[in-house]
């Protein structure tokens, strides 16, 4: 499943030992969202020398990197999702522009407030770590429900996990094994091992 559209970190818990899908900054994944970015938009063709500079950021070449990040500066102004989500990306690792959370966060809420449920569950695991923003359970709860509506199992899965540990929302494992099936059910294969995980308690 894609999250970030970054795929998840396992993280075990204590019981009962639930796997938080905690969004992992890799970058080979990061590039592949652009790619795919790309050909959704039908920019692909138009703009070689943009999958150029990706490929090269990917390498981490620094100059191609902040010419990546200008660019999606440029489509995040132009109020396009997948720009804002993108260099909310490269702000969390700091490529091509100087590492920064609150940044991220802001660009996140951005991408998710057009539409992006990866930008909405991305701001959700912010709020759960306290990164760039105040550590606050509730508002993780509110962006991984979003993400969960919009479609993304990794959204359901954290959502989940909330509601079995009884963070910023009342402890209800019937409806975390109801999330962890959805998020199993989208291929999420965290959700399938939560799902057993309670069942198994």
């Amino acid at each position: 499943s894609m999250g970030f559209v970054i795929p998840g970190l396992r993280v075990q818990v204590p019981p009962p030992a639930l796997i938080l899908m905690e969004d992992k900054m890799n970058i080979r994944i990061l590039f592949i969202s652009i790619f795919v970015f790309l050909f959704l938009s039908g920019l692909a063709k138009a703009d070689e020398n943009f999958r150029k500079l990706v490929e090269l950021c990917s390498k981490n070449n620094s100059t191609a990197c902040e010419q990546v990040a200008k660019i999606c500066k440029k489509q995040c102004k132009e109020e396009k999702s997948r720009g804002c989500y993108t260099l909310a990306c490269l702000y969390m690792r700091g490529l091509g522009v100087k590492k920064d959370y609150k940044k991220a966060a802001e660009l996140f809420k951005k991408s998710c407030d057009l539409g992006d449920g990866a930008g909405c569950n991305n701001l959700g695991t912010l709020y759960q770590k306290g990164l760039g923003v105040k550590k606050d359970y509730k508002k993780a709860a509110k962006f991984y429900k979003k993400a969960c509506d919009m479609g993304k199992s990794l959204g359901c899965n954290n959502l989940g996990v909330l509601y079995a540990r009884g963070l910023g929302i009342k402890k209800d494992y019937n409806k975390a094994a109801e999330l962890f099936r959805k998020a199993c059910k989208m291929g999420d294969k965290a959700g399938c091992y939560n799902f057993k995980i309670l069942y198994n308690e």
